[in-house]
């Protein structure tokens, strides 16, 4: 008899567990480098893939395109005049043996506007000096478009002479689930 009542005490509540998620006001999303793939002409073996990010092994810019994942509920606000649903994204490049430059744009993608893009913004290291690490932010926060759950984004990087992209993250002021 005991075992039965315990076991009707615990089920009960987990089901009341399951049925309650908080919803958790801002969030980061740390992304790393690694996790981007070759974009356009870009091959490969021009690029390495491991702990510390992606890395340019060419003399060359070469690209790469990275997923950001939108988990707040509502639309991105960031330019209304008091946004409850900010968001930026912030990233970390390192200079290789040589001085680059690496710029980012990150596209906010609304699937029901007219050719999906509805806001574009640009992040530029400038040119760094060879083994120089530089952390770079969008100097707009990120706007939707018409809902929430029909905007993603995406972020399009050209990654300068044998520079590496560490890591990436995406902050949303706005309320998510879990």
């Amino acid at each position: 008899m005991k075992a039965t009542i315990t076991s009707a005490v615990l089920t009960a509540a987990l089901l009341t567990l399951a049925g309650t998620h908080d919803a958790l006001a801002g969030s980061y999303a740390m992304y790393a480098g690694s996790g981007c793939k070759v974009f356009g002409a870009t091959a490969w073996t021009d690029l390495q893939f491991g702990a510390s990010g992606v890395a340019n092994l060419t003399s060359s810019p070469r690209n790469v395109i990275c997923p950001l994942v939108k988990d707040s509920e509502g639309v991105w606000d960031g330019t209304a005049g008091a946004p409850v649903n900010s968001a930026f994204v912030h990233f970390h490049v390192k200079a290789g043996s040589v001085a680059s430059r690496t710029t980012c744009n990150v596209y906010v993608v609304d699937s029901y506007a007219a050719g999906g893009v509805v806001q574009t913004l640009g992040i530029d290291t400038g040119t760094l000096a060879a083994s120089t690490d530089n952390g770079g932010q969008s100097a707009a926060y990120l706007n939707g478009a018409t809902s929430g759950e029909h905007t993603n984004a995406m972020i399009l990087c050209t990654l300068g002479p044998k520079a590496t992209l560490r890591n990436y993250y995406l902050y949303e002021q706005g309320a998510t689930t879990f």
